[in-house]
C-alpha cells in the first residue's frame, strides 16, 4: 500500500502531533509489521483524532 514516509507525510499534513506519529509507529507493530490497508490506516486516523478530542 501507501510508503511509511508518504503515510507520515499525510499525517503531518493532518495536523498529527509527534504522540500520533509514534503511535502509528507501535500501531504498525500490532499489525504485525505489514502496513495497513487504507480503511485500517483511516480508522486508526480517526480513532488518533477522537482521542485528541476532535
Amino acid at each position: 500500500m501507501s510508503h511509511p514516509i508518504a503515510r507520515m507525510r499525510l499525517l503531518r499534513m493532518y495536523g498529527a502531533s509527534a504522540r500520533a506519529l509514534s503511535n502509528m509507529r507501535r500501531m504498525n507493530a500490532r499489525y504485525g509489521g505489514r502496513l495497513l490497508t487504507e480503511e485500517e490506516f483511516w480508522e486508526e486516523l480517526a480513532m488518533i483524532n477522537r482521542q485528541k478530542g476532535r
